[in-house]
């Protein structure tokens, strides 16, 4: 009796195991579509704001409006930049399946199948708890970029008030 509760226990956790991995993967993907998503934004916001440059140093406007727009242009580049270094830290994501020092060696030949899936849930629970790390990780990176992004209007008016302060001077 006491082994089939013990079975029981162990399919139970696994399969939830796997329904929480399941889980961690498809918020990966949505994390790596947003952060596309982003990036798709910042280059053409920079791309975009480059152009207004060329356009307003071409009809000879305001020297703050074509320096401000110059400089969100420059910023949406660097912060397209930051998010691409972000990422390359290292947001690693686990495979959900078998882990290599877990397939079939010669010390398991003697355990038992419930031994061996006790064995193998430890390693699942590793790769849940490091995906789970790296996936908040990643969503802070991109929170922190977006919040950086959302400033970029400020430039303009820093733009401006350096001018003004200049001709103060």
């Amino acid at each position: 009796m006491f082994w089939n509760r013990k079975d029981a226990l162990i399919e139970y956790v696994e399969a939830e195991a796997k329904l929480l991995m399941r889980s961690q993967a498809e918020n990966r993907v949505i994390l790596e579509r947003s952060r596309d998503t982003l990036m798709n934004i910042l280059l053409a916001g920079a791309g975009g704001s480059l152009a207004l440059a060329v356009s307003l140093f071409d009809k000879g406007s305001e020297s703050w409006l074509f320096y401000g727009v110059l400089l969100i242009s420059v910023y949406l580049f660097g912060l397209g930049v930051l998010l691409v270094l972000g990422n390359s830290r290292g947001y690693s994501f686990l495979p959900m399946g078998n882990q290599p020092d877990y397939l079939y060696r010669s010390e398991y030949k003697d355990l038992d199948i419930i031994d061996f899936k006790e064995l193998y849930l430890g390693t699942m629970q590793q790769v849940i708890n490091e995906n789970r790390e790296n996936n908040a990780s990643f969503s802070k990176w991109l929170g922190f970029i977006r919040l950086l992004a959302s400033a970029t209007p400020l430039w303009l008016g820093v733009a401006f008030l350096f001018e003004k302060s200049c001709e103060i001077i």
